[in-house]
Order: structure tokens, then C-alpha cells, then sequence
């Protein structure tokens, strides 16, 4: 953490990849995925099956808030911690990470993933 703000949110410098992002701790893609689940349900939608993707650490958060989660393997384990048990990791070489989620999404059409 760098600091606070002046409403006390913490402040931090997030490295992924070749970027840094200056952020607080309540800027998160969790949970801008979690308004979008809250607004969905809120608006009477109740069938909604969630895919996420990530290649960093960044978008770790987004597992907690999806039904189907799949992370390149340059995350490990470790840094997804115990959000989820089921995360699928796979290799990001040859588009490993892009064909991943179509599959997931291809067996959620098929209606193999419930």
C-alpha cells in the first residue's frame, strides 16, 4: 500500500505485465462484475451463468463473482489463493487461453456445464 485517501481507502501500485496501475482498494474487476451480477438479478434476470478469463493478477477477483473461471498459468495457485477450487488453468501459448473459455462457453451452449 502507498497510502490512504482522505475517505480512507487504501492506495496501491499494481503491476501486470509491461503496465502499473496507480488504484485503491475498492477498484477491483470483482467488483465491477459484482454490480453486474446485483444489477442483473435486481432487474428480475435469475438465469445467468457467469465465464471469466484473466492473465493476471489483476483479474483474479473476478473468479469469486463467476460460475466458470479459467486463468492462464502464469498465475498460480498461490496467488489465486481459496477464491475457488475449480479455476482451470491452462498454458497461454497458441491462444491456450482464448480456446479455453470457447470450449467453456461452447459445453455451457451444450448445456454441459449447469
Amino acid at each position: 500500500s502507498l497510502g490512504e485517501t482522505d475517505d480512507g481507502r487504501r492506495v496501491f501500485l499494481q503491476k501486470a505485465g509491461r503496465k502499473m496501475y496507480l488504484l485503491t482498494d475498492k477498484i477491483t474487476k470483482g467488483n465491477a462484475l459484482r454490480a453486474v451480477v446485483d444489477y442483473s438479478l435486481m432487474s428480475g434476470n435469475q438465469n445467468i451463468h457467469i465465464v471469466c478469463a484473466g492473465d493476471s493478477i489483476m483479474d483474479i477477483p473476478m473468479a469469486k463473482w463467476s460460475d466458470t473461471a479459467t486463468y492462464s498459468n502464469n498465475i498460480t495457485k498461490a496467488e489465486l489463493g481459496s477464491i475457488r477450487a475449480d479455476i482451470k488453468l491452462v498454458s497461454q501459448e497458441n491462444e491456450g487461453l482464448a480456446h479455453a473459455v470457447l470450449n467453456e462457453v461452447y459445453k455451457l451452449c451444450l448445456g454441459v456445464i449447469k
